[in-house]
């Protein structure tokens, strides 16, 4: 009879955790991204992910680059020039870059253009990622006005977060 109750609350457990995303968002893993077509500079950027419940979008593993490289190439020509902040910046420190949502120094995981450890240019201050760049890491300019990606949690039907 125990074996019953546990097998049947696992059941309703993994029935009602399937994460889901909202309207215009698409899912991957426990994330849902979204590549907003408005031209904005990265702090407007910034400011537009968070009134969304969102954050500008973070690229922590080689799996989530390649999600996202192919996601952004599917939608590419929607977006002219194909360029995306992302939450990467390196304002508190010129070469000690940060992604902006959890403020961990960006070291695990990088993909920067020309293979380079750090992106060495000291005007620009902000990440992003460009299909002319074949979608890898480039510092720029915080000032330019590129579209953008919002990254939030993917939550239960119920609206509960997970991961």
């Amino acid at each position: 009879m125990a074996l019953l109750a546990v097998v049947a609350l696992l059941v309703s457990v993994l029935t009602f955790c399937e994460a889901d995303c909202p309207d215009g968002f698409s899912k991957h893993g426990g994330s849902c991204y979204k590549a907003v077509r408005i031209k904005a500079t990265w702090a407007e950027s910034d400011v537009y992910c968070h009134s969304a419940g969102a954050d500008l979008a973070t690229i922590e593993t080689a799996e989530e680059q390649h999600y996202l490289e192919g996601h952004l190439s599917a939608i590419a020509g929607a977006f002219d020039p194909a360029r995306f902040w992302f939450g990467g910046n390196d304002f508190a420190e010129e070469g000690t870059w940060v992604w902006a949502k959890s403020k961990i120094q960006i070291v695990e995981y990088t993909n920067w253009r020309y293979n380079a450890v750090t992106p060495i240019d000291k005007d620009e201050n902000c990440l992003e990622l460009s299909q002319g760049y074949d979608w890898q890491w480039n510092d720029n300019d915080c000032d330019d006005r590129y579209f953008f990606v919002c990254e939030k949690d993917a939550y239960i039907d119920g609206g509960e977060i997970i991961g």
